[in-house]
């Protein structure tokens, strides 16, 4: 089984070369499509869990993610046990959360960008 080194390499790669993106969750777009796009603000591989932060209030937590890809310009986080998503509102923190026991999580580039390199890696 791989560990999460790949996963945070090739997000950190794809945020390099877009720096900020839109998100999409299981159940749809979180804010605006193609118009709310998050910065990398943190990332940090666990040994069962990956922590992906955007902008310093929306908190990804995967546990037992296996698989990332690209696939049209997008960044796609799949195959995972569990994400918990916890995140604070803008302007006033309010807090929230939701958790995914199943789906795909996508990271949109803004629009007119596209990337040239592709890469997929997926753990057993």
């Amino acid at each position: 089984m791989l560990t999460n080194d790949e996963y945070a390499s090739a997000i950190m790669q794809w945020f390099d070369t877009v720096k900020a993106g839109g998100l999409v969750l299981p159940d749809g777009w979180f804010g605006r499509p193609y118009d709310n796009l998050h910065r990398l603000s943190f990332i940090q591989k666990r040994p069962h869990k990956l922590l992906l932060e955007l902008d310093q209030q929306l908190l990804l937590v995967f546990t037992a993610l296996n698989r990332v890809e690209i696939e049209n310009s997008e960044l796609i986080l799949t195959n995972f046990s569990q994400c918990v998503f916890d995140w604070q509102e803008y302007g006033n923190l309010k807090p929230h959360v939701a958790v995914y026991q199943t789906g795909t999580i996508k990271l949109v580039p803004p629009p007119g960008m596209t990337i040239s390199w592709l890469f997929g890696i997926s753990g057993g």
